[in-house]
């Protein structure tokens, strides 16, 4: 990363689109607990790595479930 380039902004911010600029987001709190969500900083590139794994696991799960459910009758 471009040290020079890097900036923390708000994820509504402008600059926000910007792979080398940290976006912090507050995160959801655990279930159950009135505790506050963390805040968690990241690229914008670490963070579109992180939805695109996900994504990508949903896909699969889903794919699995779908050929074991198949019936022919």
């Amino acid at each position: 990363m471009d040290q020079e380039r890097a900036r923390i902004v708000d994820e509504n911010d402008e600059a926000a689109d910007d792979p080398a600029t940290v976006v912090c987001k507050r995160q959801p709190p655990p279930a159950g607990t009135r505790i506050m969500g963390k805040k968690v900083c990241k690229t914008n590139a670490a963070w579109r790595l992180e939805q695109e794994m996900a994504g990508d696991a949903a896909r699969e799960r889903q794919e699995r479930s779908a050929t074991g459910n198949t019936r022919q009758g």
